[in-house]
């Protein structure tokens, strides 16, 4: 797989809500130069029991798609082994906020 060659230049936006509006997941491409694109990645309505494992499924999925993008090999393998290496963190960090914001994070 190639290289992406479209920038894009104008916002592209996605949004998607559970049908019992218990959950938001939103998509935002931007362009930021002539080069590159940025996605943005938001997930409402997550509980502080899943939060973390949300975080790092998004995570390593969104590195997948770049090694995809650049023009690399991947698997669901790789990205199950990346999911685990990743977990530790996102628990620490989940950890972290509800220590500094109590459940007001919910």
């Amino acid at each position: 797989m190639g290289k992406l060659n479209q920038i894009c230049s104008t916002v592209q936006k996605s949004r998607r809500v559970k049908p019992d509006g218990t959950s938001e997941l939103s998509f935002e491409v931007r362009g930021v130069d002539d080069e590159t694109s940025q996605l943005v990645l938001t997930r409402r309505g997550t509980s502080n029991d899943d939060a973390s494992g949300f975080g790092a499924g998004w995570h390593a999925h969104l590195e997948n798609l770049l090694q995809v993008l650049m023009g690399a090999d991947t698997s669901s393998a790789i990205l199950d082994v990346r999911y685990e290496e990743l977990r530790p963190s996102h628990v620490a960090l989940m950890d972290s906020i509800q220590n500094a914001f109590g459940e007001r994070t919910q």
